[in-house]
């Protein structure tokens, strides 16, 4: 069995235009589960994701680093790698 990132389960969804279910973490609230649609990525980045929300009904802006799961795959693995990093980072700043 693959395992698949979280930019290939992105990757996929959008080039094959179909929707996906996501756990998504907004700054400072709890996880919100949401299904988005026509998702695109955002012209700033890769780290940003235009998508129409269902929970909203309305056209969002969502930051990648803040998708927990999508259909039921968890990242939590890639946001521990991430945070592990920052730490790293910042240890290093302070020496």
């Amino acid at each position: 069995m693959k395992i698949q990132r979280k930019n290939e389960y992105l990757e996929e969804a959008v080039n094959s235009k179909r929707s996906i279910v996501v756990l998504y973490m907004a700054k400072k609230k709890p996880p919100k589960k949401r299904t988005l649609q026509d998702i695109v990525y955002s012209s700033r980045s890769k780290e940003y994701i235009s998508a129409y929300c269902n929970l909203r009904n309305d056209r969002r802006t969502f930051k990648v680093s803040r998708i927990i799961s999508i259909d039921g795959h968890f990242f939590l693995l890639e946001k521990l790698e991430m945070l592990l990093k920052l730490k790293h980072q910042k240890h290093l700043m302070v020496q």
